[in-house]
């Protein structure tokens, strides 16, 4: 079966093309024609919010993340790694899990919470 495109780069030249820097022009050319922003540390703090709150709507990690990718690609930003994102569901996830648990136990009195242990306990 005949190859189709660019023959692939061998390793070393792979090595040398991140190491001269010529890598990181071409990723600022690339951005700027597609007029795509880069991840920053504002769009790290806007993700974080912006997880936190798809966390009090999503049940389901990846329906979080999806929400994230979603809102890069319209305001048209870089997409950070896949693992990073599902850092920040997790973390939203948990965060919006103990605010409800810490809402149900303020709610509760000492009588309410005892018979609930009672029926842990029976």
């Amino acid at each position: 079966m005949p190859h189709c495109g660019p023959p692939p780069c061998p390793a070393q030249q792979c090595g040398h093309y991140d190491a001269s820097g010529t890598r990181s022009r071409h990723q600022k050319l690339l951005r700027g024609y597609l007029h795509i922003r880069p991840v920053d540390a504002n769009t790290i703090t806007w993700l974080e919010a912006l997880a936190t709150d798809a966390a009090h709507t999503k049940v389901e990690l990846p329906d979080i993340v999806n929400v994230l990718i979603e809102e890069l690609i319209r305001v048209r930003c870089e997409l950070p790694p896949l693992a990073c994102l599902h850092r920040m569901a997790t973390q939203a996830r948990s965060r919006c899990n103990e605010a409800i648990y810490r809402a149900i136990s303020e709610a509760l009195d000492g009588s309410q919470i005892g018979r609930i242990e009672a029926l842990f306990d029976g």
